[in-house]
Parts: C-alpha cells; structure tokens; sequence
C-alpha cells in the first residue's frame, strides 16, 4: 500500500484528512502524493482525534533486504564458527 493510500484508510477518508489539512475534499483525493505540507496538520489532526497516523506512515515501506535463505546461510555459518 502506498503511504497516501495508508494514510486515507488509518484516518477513515480523504474527507477527514482533507479536513485536517483544510482543503477541499476534491483536492486531497486527487493527490498522487501527500504534499510535504500537510503532513504536520495531519500529525496533528490525526492525534487531537485519536488516530494512530505516526511520521514514518508518510513513506514508502522498505522490504528486508535479507531473504530466508541468507539468513540460514549466515545462521549456519555463526555455528560453524561456533563449533
């Protein structure tokens, strides 16, 4: 999910957090992004009505980096050492 999208849903609608920013609810729909700022209105709207909207909600989501299986190599490799 992209961090707009995560956003809208955390907060219920474009409308509320159209509301937070005040702009039009149109507006706030149509962004492809949320614009650097409104992001502190959101914060602040979002806390004053008890919705967990946090800083980092505003980006994209990195995935790990290590797969499993690099995880096992390195896991296996510790006991090796180990031994």
């Amino acid at each position: 999910m992209n961090p707009k999208d995560r956003i809208f849903k955390k907060a219920g609608s474009a409308t509320r957090v159209a509301r937070w920013c005040g702009v039009n609810p149109s507006q706030c729909s149509r962004w492809e992004h949320i614009p650097a700022k409104h992001q502190q209105a959101i914060l602040d709207g979002a806390a004053a009505d008890g919705v967990a909207i946090r800083p980092e909600d505003f980006f994209e989501r990195v995935p790990d980096l290590e797969s499993p299986s690099e995880q096992a190599i390195a896991a296996a490799q510790a006991q090796a050492a180990a031994s």
